[in-house]
């Protein structure tokens, strides 16, 4: 069976992910988005990683505020995203 874009877009779409929301800030400003891939980079010291695009307001304001938050979900709650 040949790989399609078809197949390949719909197993990729079984793999099990989290649907978070990330926040940022840099002095008054803020922002929240909706972020998929974020990953456990560390135990000691604790370190977090997620996607974010580079041309994005949230990728800008943590690199100017230094920080971010990662809101979690349960499954129920994550309806409020889908379009």
């Amino acid at each position: 069976m040949a790989v399609t874009d078809e197949l390949l877009n719909k197993v990729t779409w079984k793999i099990p992910n989290a649907l978070v929301l990330i926040g940022s800030r840099a002095g008054e400003e803020r922002n929240a988005m909706t972020a998929s891939w974020v990953t456990q980079l560390s135990m000691e010291p604790v370190l977090i990683g997620v996607g974010v695009d580079n041309d994005a307001v949230t990728h800008r304001l943590i690199t100017a505020g230094g920080s971010f938050t990662v809101n979690l979900w349960n499954a129920e709650d994550t309806k409020v995203f889908v379009k």
